[in-house]
């Protein structure tokens, strides 16, 4: 995993006794929880994949929580992807509100590439925890693109 600040390591670490059991294993069915609350995003059909590599009668040790996690974060986008996303989104808020209409930005993405279907976008709203929203702030512009297919940007 790449360097963890010492306080990214507790952070970790707080939200790891938190979900977990007394003996520091954290069930199987609160990865999902634990991967929202240290702030990862991951697609369920990834941490379906992820899981049972770590799952040991039920449970994941924390050294495991951290390798998972950093295989998730090796997924994510690179400084420069990012870098177009916020382009993007300054280029979709024409007014400078801060915010972009979650219609214009489907569209966009669904113009960028064949790979993305209206209902995989859908899909990274409802993830997101996002699904219903008219229109979404930087921050969750960023939440649901930085786990959208390379291929789409």
């Amino acid at each position: 995993m790449n360097t963890l600040s010492s306080q990214e390591l507790r952070q970790y670490e707080t939200a790891f006794r938190k979900l977990g059991n007394r003996k520091d294993l954290l069930p199987v069915e609160c990865v999902s929880d634990y991967v929202r609350l240290v702030g990862t995003t991951a697609l369920p059909e990834e941490l379906d994949e992820l899981i049972p590599q770590y799952n040991v009668n039920g449970f994941v040790n924390f050294a495991s929580i951290l390798d998972l996690l950093s295989r998730i974060r090796s997924r994510n986008r690179t400084d420069e992807e990012r870098t177009e996303l916020l382009l993007l989104f300054k280029l979709l808020d024409e007014f400078n509100t801060g915010y972009v209409y979650v219609d214009e930005l489907k569209q966009a993405c669904l113009l960028a590439g064949d790979s993305l279907r209206e209902k995989e976008f859908d899909h990274l709203m409802y993830v997101a925890g996002l699904k219903g929203h008219e229109k979404l702030s930087v921050y969750e512009y960023l939440h649901v693109l930085l786990y959208l297919p390379r291929d789409n940007l």
